[in-house]
């Protein structure tokens, strides 16, 4: 779980707007207004990304790829919830 935390920063840091952001807001903005126009420029951008992304998933989630896969992972995730379960039993005929 932390590697892909790590990954997703990894990869959020090198493609990212905010440092264009904020030298536009160093060069342009003047200083009392800057945090403002920072806070406003976040929302924007994770506004437009959420819903960029929203947009494709409810796109890919159509697709028979992913149908398929989910389907897999649905059917191996049930084979290994069954397997864990008859080794459990062995030990319950003692």
């Amino acid at each position: 779980m932390i590697t892909k935390h790590l990954v997703f920063n990894f990869l959020g840091a090198y493609f990212s707007i905010a440092p264009l952001a904020t030298l536009m807001a160093f060069i342009l903005i003047p200083a009392h207004k800057r945090i403002v126009f920072m806070a406003g420029f976040d929302v924007v951008v994770t506004l437009f990304v959420q819903t960029s992304v929203r947009m494709f998933a409810t796109w890919a989630i159509k697709t028979d790829f992913l149908q398929a896969t989910f389907k897999n992972m649905t059917e191996t995730a049930n084979k290994t919830r069954i397997q864990n379960e008859r080794l459990r039993r062995l030990g319950d005929e003692l």
